[in-house]
């Protein structure tokens, strides 16, 4: 049986997928060894095809024996050595098979497993596209939530799944809605796959200022530090590169015009912009905002610091269930303890 239709549409079908001719061969061969089982009722059959001439042949699979139990099975080892001397007992060999005609089985099994095998490679290339925009931030349009509280949505074409664990803090998302989000992994789903996004992690907070402030996208502006609670709070550390820009306020804005966007996105989330200082003390302290600081002693081995406040400050600093201290910590990678 000649499959020259195939051969000259092998080049093609693979630059139209954008995958290697050798996956489409074996596409083939496996549609070929299923029909041929079909037919024969053999288990143990194994299709070659040739894409140079669009020929192919059938062999049967068998293990070499020096006394052979099972002839469909098992072949001798003198028999054995006649096609290849070097065998040995207990190796697998292809032994020629005289094949019937497999007629229009081989090409609807052939066009079934080709078709699947398309479709895993649209399914692979949808999944190869979308891994470049992990960790980037993207409008997500919401289209209903399931059983268990994660949004479902759409990302251009694409769809997308906002897990609970992942959502804003009493945030409500009706079905039109559109949020930003930052994309955290891509998942397959049956034959697509399937952006998995956040609207809780601290480079969603960072990437927005970046979309509201210019001079953060000029590189004029650096974010040193994020740190966010699902509590509804977050702070960012931001230093300047040229000294006649202030960094806090330009990420607040013209009457906190740019941070009052970005929190308006984040449904109304709190945040405390300091200026970032290489100095430990007094990026500590001012990661402690809006508590006013006497002293900070650092112990630069343990990175741990030690933070003297009048008393009327202390549960500013300490914050609510320890909130303000604990983004501090965070932000600032230190261990805090208020005297």
């Amino acid at each position: 049986m000649s499959l020259n239709n195939f051969t000259a549409l092998l080049d093609e079908i693979a630059s139209a997928r954008k995958t290697e001719k050798d996956t489409i061969v074996q596409a083939i061969e496996s549609g070929l060894s299923l029909s041929a089982g079909f037919k024969t009722g053999k288990d143990n059959l194994k299709a070659v095809f040739n894409s140079e001439t669009g020929d192919f042949s059938i062999f049967q699979i068998k293990r070499v024996q020096e006394v052979v139990n099972d002839p469909e099975q098992e072949i001798d080892i003198v028999e054995a050595a006649k096609q290849n001397p070097a065998v040995e007992s207990g190796d697998s060999m292809d032994v020629p098979f005289d094949y019937p005609d497999l007629g229009r089985l081989a090409a609807r099994i052939v066009r079934r497993i080709m078709k699947k095998t398309m479709e895993e490679i649209a399914t692979d290339h949808q999944g190869e596209e979308m891994e470049l925009k992990k960790w980037k931030m993207v409008a997500a349009e919401v289209r209903g939530k399931n059983e268990y509280g994660d949004i479902l949505c759409t990302v251009g074409e694409r769809k997308g799944l906002l897990p609970r664990k992942e959502q804003l803090f009493r945030e409500q998302a009706e079905i039109g809605d559109i949020a930003q989000a930052v994309v955290i992994d891509v998942i397959r789903k049956g034959n697509e796959s399937v952006y998995v996004l956040s609207r809780t992690h601290p480079i969603l907070l960072g990437a927005l200022f970046r979309r509201e402030v210019p001079e953060i996208g000029d590189g004029w502006i650096v974010i040193k530090g994020l740190a966010r609670d699902t509590a509804g709070r977050a702070k960012v550390a931001v230093m300047s590169k040229k000294k006649e820009i202030d960094p806090v306020g330009a990420c607040i804005g013209p009457g906190g015009e740019r941070v009052g966007r970005v929190m308006k996105e984040l449904s109304g989330e709190k945040i405390d912009i300091i200026r970032w200082s290489d100095k430990p003390d007094e990026l500590i302290a001012a990661a402690l905002t809006p508590a006013k600081v006497k002293s900070v002693i650092c112990n630069l081995q343990k990175t741990e610091a030690v933070v003297e406040v009048e008393q009327d400050q202390k549960a500013i600093a300490v914050g609510k269930g320890g909130l303000n201290i604990r983004l501090a910590g965070r932000l600032t990678r230190w261990g805090i303890r208020i005297k």
